[in-house]
Order: C-alpha cells, then structure tokens, then sequence
C-alpha cells in the first residue's frame, strides 16, 4: 500500500508495470475484445488454458471458442456490452485449441471513451471444469445412493442418522425426519 511517506510513492511507470505482472501473472482467464469480436488483449493463463501462442490470436474470434451451448448467452451478452451496458456475472463454455471444453464463470463489462463510445469488452473468467465435473459426479452418485434397491444410510460418530435413502426409510418402517432425530440404537 502506497502511504504518504515519498519514498513509498511508486512512479506511474512503476505502477504500469507492476499492473502489467500481476494481469501477466493471474491464474485467471483475462480478454478484451473490440466490437467485432476481435481479441485486443488476452493474459498468460488464457494461453495456456485455452492452447493458443500468442501469434495465433490475431487469427481467431471471440466466436471461435465459444461452445455452441454457450454461443445464444455470449452473443446475447456481447450484445449488451456492445451497446454500453455493463454485464455482471457471466457463465459460458470456451472450447480450446484442441476441442477441449473449458467451463468458465467470470465477469465481463465494458471500457467505454471519454466520449461513452464502446472501445472494447473486459472479461476475466475462472476455469471452473473440475469443480463442474465434481459437482456432476456428485449429483449422479447421490442420485444412485437415493435411488438405490438397498437400504443406505449414514451415521455420525455419535450413532445418529446423519441421512437415509427411500429404500431404508420404507425397510425401518419411520419416516425420514423420525429417522434423522434417532440413533441407530434407537430403531
């Protein structure tokens, strides 16, 4: 933090560059797009994440990573931000280099010029595909374990029913919120 001692204030060039490493440097995704769906600028991590070089994002389009999932909520969005409204949280499904989809949530908004004209779009997604993937394999195994043929049911170290599946609910003959309030040795 810069203070009021002189020796602590930083040089505008100093602090360009210290903006320049910390942009450069972030694990998230960073764009910026101009109204032709060009990119103007992307970071290391998007790079990296997405497998393009550098020298091969002139050649590209916003519209060639999108997902065809994603593309109706992206141009839709992009739509908005081109008319100079800010756009708050967004969610999408990048594709990269290779086919790869990359699950993304992140913010996109607008830079606009001292006149309010659109200069370019400002995005910086997180790549969310392994959280995604966990909570959908999650999903499918509570949906298994409630649907299962065979009485399930979790206990606490204490002996309490922490959770119980239809199956056990329908073999112990109490319903599911007697059985939460017990004990196994109370059944």
């Amino acid at each position: 933090m810069a203070g009021n001692d002189k020796k602590n204030e930083l040089t505008a060039g100093e602090t360009a560059a210290i903006y320049k490493d910390f942009v450069e440097n972030a694990r998230d995704l960073i764009q910026c797009v101009n109204s032709e769906g060009k990119f103007v600028f992307v970071n290391q991590a998007w790079l990296s994440t997405l497998g393009y070089s550098a020298d091969e994002i002139d050649n590209i389009t916003l519209w060639d990573i999108i997902h065809p999932d994603s593309m109706e909520h992206c141009m839709a969005v992009f739509e908005q931000v081109l008319t100079g409204r800010a756009y708050g949280e967004a969610e999408a499904i990048f594709v990269a280099k290779d086919g790869t989809p990359v699950m993304v949530e992140g913010n996109v908004c607008v830079k606009l010029d001292e006149n309010g004209r659109f200069v370019h779009t400002r995005g910086i997604f997180r790549n969310v595909t392994e959280r995604k993937q966990a909570e959908k394999a999650q999903r499918k195994t509570q949906f298994t374990v409630d649907n299962s043929p065979l009485s399930v049911f979790w206990i606490s170290p204490e002996g309490k029913f922490t959770y119980v599946n239809e199956t056990a609910v329908k073999k112990l003959g109490y319903s599911r919120e007697e059985l939460l309030s017990m004990h196994v040795w109370d059944v």
